[in-house]
């Protein structure tokens, strides 16, 4: 009976962490244009980001902001799942019938907001704010695109966990929402 239990307590936590009735949904925010790389300052015990001489900016085209934002939205997803998982003792489940209940609860349509960020910088200070909020669960994508961004990692898109827009009130509620420019 224990596997039934175990299966029981992660329906619940799969469908508290899927409940949009409180109005919970996932922000995303992506950035219209990348540069690559940015610098990072620790000295003195803060963060300061900078261009270095070899940064390059590159305006994304619209199909590799929509791919960003899928990456940084299915890092959500799958983060959410494996809390569930880990919450429920079953890291290594096996999706076999009743399993299918659980990943069916997980997989339910929340909506999804998109923002703008203007660049790679406010891109980086929206992490960082979110970072420090508790109830913000945030994941970031970071793109390899050699021919896109040159050498290395780049982020391009973070997003939240569902959250109601008031969590967000004063963190983001300032970003556009993302839509596509005139060339």
């Amino acid at each position: 009976m224990k596997k039934r239990d175990d299966l029981a307590e992660m329906l619940l936590l799969a469908e508290v962490a899927t409940d949009t009735t409180l109005g919970h949904r996932i922000y995303a925010v992506v950035a219209e244009t990348v540069q690559a790389p940015v610098g990072l300052d620790l000295e003195g015990g803060g963060e300061r980001l900078f261009r270095p001489p070899e940064s390059v900016t590159v305006r994304q085209p619209y199909g590799r902001v929509v791919a960003q934002v899928a990456h940084a939205v299915s890092l959500v997803r799958l983060a959410m799942a494996w809390r569930v998982l880990q919450a429920g003792g079953r890291i290594s489940a096996k999706f076999n019938d009743e399993g299918m209940e659980l990943w069916t609860e997980l997989s339910k349509p929340i909506t999804t907001v998109v923002l703008a960020a203007r660049d790679s910088y406010e891109l980086h200070h929206v992490h960082r704010l979110l970072e420090k909020v508790p109830w913000a669960h945030v994941q970031a994508f970071y793109d390899e695109n050699t021919e896109a961004y040159g050498p290395g990692k780049v982020m391009t898109a973070i997003a939240t966990e569902p959250v109601t827009p008031k969590a967000m009130a004063g963190i983001i509620d300032y970003l556009p929402l993302w839509t596509p420019r005139e060339k």
